[in-house]
């Protein structure tokens, strides 16, 4: 199982946010995953506001970029991988691979990564 090696890639998530979070869920009576992603889900109101007020150019990228990957990291944990995976073999499909061809490979390449 590659469940320990891609529990080392959750690095944006702090360590204080998680402890949060199970207690949160232990109060609650709701599980861990359920309470992320409705956090997650609040989160990106006011981090979306955060980033309209922020000018265009490299620094919104970059921000755009960290904000993504630290939602995806605190709402699905160690699944973001695979996110990562499909999403960079999708990108190089469409890249390498002709139009025609390419419309017909991702699709096959995602329902069968499944």
């Amino acid at each position: 199982s590659y469940g320990p090696a891609a529990e080392k890639t959750v690095v944006l998530v702090p360590a204080f946010l998680t402890n949060y979070v199970e207690g949160l869920a232990e109060a609650t009576g709701f599980d861990t995953e359920t309470i992320n992603y409705t956090l997650g889900l609040f989160m990106c109101y006011p981090l979306g506001i955060v980033m309209n007020m922020l000018p265009y150019g490299k620094l919104k990228h970059v921000f755009s970029f960290l904000l993504g990957a630290f939602l995806l990291q605190f709402t699905i944990g160690k699944q973001w991988v695979h996110q990562m995976i499909t999403s960079l073999a999708c990108y190089a499909m469409f890249v390498f691979f002709p139009r025609k061809l390419s419309k017909t490979v991702v699709p096959v390449f995602l329902m069968t990564y499944i």
